[in-house]
């Protein structure tokens, strides 16, 4: 990516029987791509996902990931460090999040 991650998030990947993912995802910029839901009126935000220090994920797992939002004007002035939030791939959610740290300041909720 040419500009630097918008925040990095704690991630905890549903297990199979929680109704999440039947298999493992891949990180890095062009591997995983999903729907998160903030709870905010503009909706839901896709964000292309990078996990630290893990190539791999697996269903159950908990992993730590810098996001990068494709409309980050959506969040402005929304996220604030402990924000939770959830992952989706189609309807339903596959991972539960919380902001760690907001790294575009403009996201930040004063």
């Amino acid at each position: 990516m040419d500009q630097p991650a918008d925040i990095e998030a704690e991630l905890t990947f549903l297990t199979t029987a929680e109704g999440g993912r039947k298999t493992s995802c891949r990180s890095g910029l062009g591997n995983y791509r999903a729907p998160c839901d903030f709870g905010h009126p503009e909706g839901w935000n896709d964000a292309l996902f990078e996990f630290v220090d893990k190539e791999w994920v697996s269903p159950g797992e908990c992993v730590i990931a810098r996001m990068w939002f494709l409309y980050p004007e959506y969040q402005a002035g929304h996220l604030r460090t402990g924000f939770e939030f959830t992952v989706h791939e189609g309807a339903r959610a596959v991972a539960r999040g919380t902001v760690k740290q907001v790294l575009n300041t403009s996201l930040l909720k004063l």
